[in-house]
């Protein structure tokens, strides 16, 4: 248009298609597994959300509450180890491109009592330097016995043996060395029941970096004993 109000020319006609954000960021979610879920047992939480969703939190109502790692655009995965029993209901938090949103209780999911073997410890005996003692704890209903896999390798664990006690003295290992430890709890029978812990890795003394313990989430004043989980 001119200043006259002329009309001089014409571009050539766009046509574009204009639609709003969708409001909902979150879209869905499952648990694998979804039944038969024990103490110790470990849930993959798997969230569908819109494709510019950037995070997502996953809230449970025991307490815990830990970011989803992003494996696609719209899509968030994260496996999480059942630490208390009864009923545990899902909260999800969702960050979009301008707007951040919460989904309150959008799945609920029951969680059996069973033996689950936590705090893993090793200790030297300085009289007796190939002696290396593994003990541990035990939350949940009672074990009858402890299945114990170990080896030099987290990848082959090739030995086995059991003992009824949280506890466990080893006599002929070379304790130079790293060995790598999974405790499994025993009940009727000898029958697994309850999940297997994480590996374990004892390190010799002279192989802990300053600061190792308190790295792994142990603390403590004796420098002959840690416990050093692998994540």
């Amino acid at each position: 248009m001119s200043l006259t109000d002329e009309e001089l020319g014409r571009s050539q006609e766009v046509t574009f298609t204009y639609s709003l954000l969708p409001d909902q960021l979150f879209r869905g979610i499952q648990i694998t597994p979804s039944t038969e879920i024990r103490l110790g047992d470990r849930v993959t939480f798997d969230i569908s959300t819109q494709e510019f969703v950037s995070s997502v939190k996953i809230n449970l109502s025991n307490g815990l509450s830990i970011p989803a790692d992003k494996v696609t655009d719209g899509r968030f995965v994260k496996q999480l180890m059942m630490i208390s029993t009864g009923t545990i209901t899902v909260s999800i938090d969702a960050v979009g491109i301008v707007e951040s949103k919460s989904y309150p209780e959008v799945l609920s999911f029951v969680v059996d009592d069973a033996p689950m073997v936590k705090n893993v410890e090793f200790k030297l005996d300085p009289l007796a330097p190939n002696n290396l003692e593994v003990s541990w704890e035990l939350d949940g209903i009672p074990a009858n016995a402890y299945k114990i896999v170990y080896g030099l390798d987290k990848d082959l664990l090739d030995q086995t043996i059991e003992s009824i006690v949280p506890e466990l003295l080893f006599t002929n290992l070379d304790t130079s060395k790293e060995y790598y430890f999974q405790i499994t709890p025993l009940l009727g029978e000898m029958k697994e029941h309850g999940a297997p812990t994480e590996i374990y890795v004892y390190r010799p003394p002279v192989n802990w970096p300053p600061g190792e313990e308190t790295r792994t989430g142990v603390i403590t004043t004796n420098p002959i004993l840690a416990t050093c989980l692998i994540k």
